[in-house]
């Protein structure tokens, strides 16, 4: 079983798609970092808002891109979007030079 799945590859692509955007027009390594990640979870969420076949889209790991983490037990899969907040968060403290 992967640790991940294809939905997974999507926001990756995503990502990919909005660093190199980023990265033709600024400077910032700061920006270019915070809107690929912004840009995965851009992916990720319209793809959970848009899947009518799941119920509760936003927490169900096949509504769209999740990880699977073993040994948490019943909730092994994380939504990409959570991580996605988590690598926001890490990059704002970065910018603002707290880490």
């Amino acid at each position: 079983m992967l640790p991940f799945n294809f939905n997974a590859l999507f926001c990756v692509i995503g990502g990919l798609a909005g660093l190199f955007i980023t990265l033709k027009f600024s400077d910032s390594r700061i920006m270019i970092l915070a809107v690929a990640i912004a840009s995965t979870m851009l992916i990720d969420l319209i793809m959970r808002v848009t899947n009518d076949e799941v119920q509760d889209p936003i927490l169900n790991p096949e509504a769209g891109g999740y990880i699977r983490i073993p040994g948490l037990g019943p909730m092994s899969f994380i939504p990409i979007w959570i991580i996605c907040i988590a690598l926001l968060l890490l990059v704002s403290l970065a910018y603002f030079e707290v880490v």
